[in-house]
């Protein structure tokens, strides 16, 4: 047990520091001179859309397996079977609308899940960014130190020829 712990131990040390040591970079690359990160990007989501894309995909295509197969029981002809191998052909008759009915639910599902996936990983996979400074200076009020004020000429107003 100790030597399992032993060597369980650096891999379990190893894979925290792998998780934690790109979300510590990206926090001291947040902000530089030009951009500012408004929203990072998320690995977590990319990951969990991936995982539901692969399977959406499944069920896409094990549901349209089975609403193939269901098709394909539901539509025998069962006329030409004798005995037990017709009995088994109206048993599987009986079963096809089900099974259709089952791999087309599965097959939205799948749909449904593969697009969400999509969205998911799509809406993750990018930052947004802002300016670093804010660009707002026309609507922030000017402060002007005292001596500015004392240094500027006075405002002259022309006047039919002459300045008061």
């Amino acid at each position: 047990m100790k030597n399992l712990r032993a060597l369980v131990a650096p891999a379990a040390a190893f894979a925290i520091a792998s998780l934690v040591a790109p979300h510590a970079a990206a926090e001291e690359t947040r902000e530089t001179s030009d951009v500012r990160v408004v929203r990072p990007r998320s690995e977590t989501g990319v990951v969990v859309g991936g995982v539901l894309i692969v399977g959406g995909g499944f069920g896409v295509l094990g549901g349209g397996a089975l609403a193939v197969v269901g098709a394909a029981w539901a539509g025998q002809d069962c006329s030409f079977s004798t005995g037990d191998a017709r009995a088994h052909c109206e048993d599987l008759r009986g079963q096809g609308p089900g099974l259709r009915t089952l791999g087309i639910v599965s097959l939205a599902a799948g749909a449904v899940l593969a697009v969400s996936g999509l969205y998911l990983a799509l809406h993750s996979a990018h930052a947004d960014v802002a300016p670093a400074r804010p660009l707002d200076a026309f609507l922030r009020v000017p402060t002007w130190s005292h001596a500015d004020i004392e240094a500027a000429p006075a405002p002259r107003v022309p006047l039919a020829g002459g300045a008061f």
